[in-house]
C-alpha cells in the first residue's frame, strides 16, 4: 500500500491518503498539484509507502477522501498562520519590553545624576 502524505515541517504528525489502485497516473498528477499549489508554505507533499521506515511523519491521520485530505491540509495550513502570528506577537511584547527597560534605564541614570 501507497499513500500521498501532506506533513507541516516543523510539527509532527502528517496526513495520509491511500492512493487509488491501478490509477498511479491520477494519483501521481495529483500530488504534482498539491506540490505545487504548497510550495514554499512549509507543507510538504510527498509518497510514503511504508511509515515504518518513515518515522518522523508518526502519528499519522488517516483520511479516506481527496476532500477530506485537502481539508485536514488546510487546517495545517491555519495552524502555520497562528504560529507565525504568535511569534509575531511575542516579538512584539519582546520590543515593547525591550522599549520600557531602555526607558526605565534611561530614567535611573537621570535619577543618579539629581542625587
Amino acid at each position: 500500500m501507497s499513500y500521498i502524505v501532506a506533513k507541516y515541517i516543523w510539527s509532527p504528525g502528517s496526513i495520509a491518503l491511500e492512493q487509488q489502485r491501478g490509477n498511479n497516473r491520477s494519483d501521481a498528477e495529483y500530488a504534482e498539484k498539491l506540490t505545487r499549489r504548497y510550495l514554499g508554505t512549509g507543507i510538504e507533499i510527498l509518497t510514503v509507502g511504508n511509515f515504518n521506515v518513515h518515522a518522523e511523519y508518526k502519528p499519522v491521520t488517516y483520511v479516506n477522501t481527496r476532500e477530506e485530505f485537502e481539508r485536514e491540509i488546510e487546517k495545517m495550513r491555519l495552524k502555520e498562520t497562528e504560529l507565525n502570528n504568535f511569534d509575531e506577537l511575542i516579538r512584539r511584547v519582546a520590543d515593547k519590553n525591550d522599549e520600557a527597560l531602555r526607558k526605565l534605564i534611561k530614567y535611573e541614570e537621570k535619577n543618579d545624576d539629581i542625587q
